[in-house]
């Protein structure tokens, strides 16, 4: 399920939850195999029309496996820009903070990403 708001072509506010089970055996013992939820906010502004965007965005995804055995909860905020100087073009940069708590606990990740897509 999600939704979006765009207020005068500026500021886009969107939101989206989903979850659900696999029961597909994969241990021999029956019962459900993953269970999984999550959500996520997200607002973006538009900073100078057709060039820069700017935005945050928070979301939270939570997982049981059966194998490990309880719930894993990850939750992250991204803060980024979208700066398009010819309107082939658009360069995306992200900072992604990301933190992990419960059963399959890894390491707290910042990721830096640029990337870039083309219209071909």
């Amino acid at each position: 399920m999600d939704a979006e708001l765009d207020l005068f072509d500026i500021v886009r506010i969107s939101g989206m939850y989903g979850a659900g089970t696999i029961k597909d055996n994969y241990d021999g013992i029956g019962g459900t195999d993953y269970a999984y939820d999550g959500w996520e906010a997200r607002v973006m502004v538009v900073a100078i029309r057709d060039v820069l965007e700017v935005g945050a965005r928070y979301d939270c995804y939570n997982w049981d496996r059966a194998v490990v055995g309880g719930w894993t909860y990850t939750t992250a905020i991204t803060i980024g820009a979208n700066v398009t100087l010819v309107p082939s073009m658009r360069f995306q940069l992200n900072y992604k903070r990301k933190m992990q708590t419960g059963t399959t606990q890894l390491p707290d990740a910042n990721v830096y990403l640029l990337s870039t897509q083309i219209e071909i």
